[in-house]
């Protein structure tokens, strides 16, 4: 079923993506953010945190500000996401400066992940999937219909 595919499409992007774990992370909770999906960035800070995201970035994204970055690549991914979500495409430098960053796959990688979890912020949100029980929702915002 669509359900099944998708979850291998979902492993496929986070486990044979060519991008390194902390930006990968990095994207996935700022779409996760820009579509209030509370699962999707409770599960995915604790994942971004692991992979090195400092908690300064995740704390800035979860209450929707531009992180001061100390890592230029974070900085250029976060940049290129928030560009696109925002926009609906990036621009031309940026587009030059994330290939030069991750190169043609990396650029694939990222944009289909993007896609991926924007679906999977749609679903969570359209189905109100909370956090587990006794932990605390990122964000001031309702999850029930």
């Amino acid at each position: 079923d669509i359900g099944n595919l998708a979850q291998e499409l979902g492993a496929a992007l986070r486990f044979k993506n060519s991008l390194p774990e902390n930006l990968l992370e990095l994207a996935v909770i700022t779409v996760g953010r820009h579509w209030s999906a509370q699962f999707e960035f409770w599960a995915h800070a604790r994942l971004a945190r692991q992979a090195g995201v400092s908690d300064d970035v995740i704390e800035a994204i979860r209450i929707g500000k531009r992180p001061d970055f100390d890592k230029a690549e974070e900085a250029q991914i976060y940049d290129f996401v928030r560009e696109m979500l925002d926009n609906k495409r990036v621009c031309d430098a940026t587009y030059a400066a994330t290939r030069t960053l991750v190169g043609e796959q990396g650029l694939v990688d990222l944009v289909t992940l993007m896609g991926y979890y924007t679906m999977i912020s749609f679903t969570l949100n359209c189905f109100a999937v909370p956090v587990p029980e006794g932990q605390t929702a990122p964000f001031n915002e309702p999850t029930s219909n």
